[in-house]
């Protein structure tokens, strides 16, 4: 039997963490010496990110993956949770990169 309390809890906060990803959209991505990309250009790097997932210091975008894929495997707990760690994994790796590809000219 499912708990009620239990299942409406899971699915507010799969939307609230679906809301905290679109929310995080809207600021700058990253700032470099020459200032900050505009507002919105994250759903634009988000969309063709992987394109630079090959680049140096492009590997934390495959957060974006294991984050889509733990929200597909919600249901299957314990892989959900590993994709959720490697998201968070990836995305915090971020913090050690040295250099961005901001601009190839």
């Amino acid at each position: 039997m499912i708990d009620v309390n239990k299942a409406l809890t899971g699915r507010i906060l799969y939307w609230v963490s679906i809301v905290l990803y679109l929310i995080s959209l809207i600021p700058p991505a990253y700032c470099t010496e020459k200032g900050c990309n505009d507002p919105g250009v994250s759903i634009f790097l988000v969309l063709l990110g992987f394109f630079a997932a090959t680049s140096p210091g492009g590997y934390p975008w495959l957060a974006n993956v294991f984050y889509f894929i733990s929200l597909g495997t919600r249901r299957k707990k314990k892989l959900s949770l590993i994709m959720s760690t490697f998201a968070l994994a990836l995305s915090l790796s971020f913090l050690s990169v040295e250099s961005v590809l901001a601009n190839e000219g």
